[in-house]
């Protein structure tokens, strides 16, 4: 579909539907019927197909979702098209604007000539109801949109491009408002924010839980090793070498496996990604954005797991830590 084209681009889902339902068949280049309900009542307008699309992720409602030129769907509800262009009218085509009966606007000439039975002229018709021999378009105004869509180069930039924008509409005096892709999608947008909530509250919960299990094994660790560390501390070894000993030796410990576990799970995401794991029902189909999802491991994932792994294994370690360098070298000597 060509830009400023007229004309509606639809979806296989819909021209599916609409076969089953009357029983023809439907191509691009064919026209529909479409009404719409505006200030001025009902309109009726015959829109030609440009496209038919379909969607790479079948999703419920989504499918149903169309999109018409502008122009189209203005004169469906009755809306004007405005212009920016200077149009010098003739002063037999103002006249009439600056009478102050109105019964003068039907006592001309044209009016009588046409009483008298003789047919208007060609020029009388034309100055009446315009010439329209020219197809004449009129550019669009900023009213011609219900939203415009902004893609930026990077999430960041859109808290700034918001307020931004935001004080210009104020400062011009435009009835438009900028938000964000989550405000914009509504429901969809609520959802996406409670499912990502609800899923960073049971990480949260998993890693208190393997904070716990991994203070309580250090904490074994380190009281089977109490002669050990009375010793070091009796040959002159400080607190700080001690403490570091411990967080660096559990940060290895804690690296490693982390590692091992990010190369397990990115196995098992590229087999997933391969074979797609399919929703059963609606909601998961909303939660996948379609029939199938097909999970890939992002670079960002990893530095953020090996991010957190780490975290947790360095908080781990703070009470381990702790205890170790409360004992003292001779107990701790003396200790089997």
């Amino acid at each position: 579909m060509a830009a400023g084209q007229e004309g509606l681009l639809i979806s296989q889902s819909k021209i599916d539907d609409l076969e089953e339902e009357h029983g023809v068949t439907f191509a691009v280049g064919d026209s529909l019927l479409l009404s719409g309900f505006g200030p001025a009542g009902f309109r009726v307008r015959e829109i030609p197909i440009r496209g038919i699309f379909s969607l790479r992720q079948e999703m419920q409602g989504l499918d149903q979702i169309n999109f018409i030129d502008v122009q189209s769907l203005r004169a469906l509800q009755g809306m004007v098209v405005a212009t920016d262009l200077d149009i010098d009218l003739a002063e037999e085509e103002t006249v009439y604007l600056e009478t102050e009966n109105l019964d003068d606007l039907f006592a001309g000439d044209m009016l009588e000539e046409a009483e008298s039975g003789e047919a208007l002229s060609e020029a009388t018709l034309l100055t009446l109801l315009g010439d329209s021999a020219g197809d004449y378009r009129a550019p669009l105004d900023s009213g011609a949109w219900h939203f415009l869509l902004v893609r930026l180069k990077s999430e960041s930039q859109v808290k700034a491009v918001t307020i931004q924008l935001n004080r210009f509409f104020l400062e011009e005096g435009i009835e438009a408002a900028v938000v964000d892709w989550r405000q914009a999608s509504g429901g969809f947008g609520i959802l996406a924010d409670t499912l990502r909530i609800v899923f960073n509250v049971a990480i949260l919960i998993i890693a208190v839980v393997a904070i716990i299990i991994i203070m309580n094994t250090l904490v074994i660790s380190v009281i089977e090793r109490t002669s050990e560390i009375g010793t070091m501390r009796a040959l002159g070894a400080q607190k700080g070498m001690i403490r570091r000993m411990f967080i660096l030796e559990t940060l290895s410990i804690a690296l490693v496996f982390g590692l091992i576990g990010i190369l397990v799970g990115g196995v098992i995401i590229f087999v997933l990604n391969l074979t797609g794991i399919p929703a059963s029902n609606t909601f998961f189909e909303m939660l996948f954005g379609g029939k199938t999802l097909h999970p890939v491991l992002s670079v960002y994932s990893v530095i953020y797991a090996v991010f957190i792994v780490l975290l947790i294994g360095f908080i781990s370690s703070l009470y381990p830590v702790g205890v170790a360098l409360k004992i003292q070298p001779v107990k701790a000597i003396q200790a089997e």
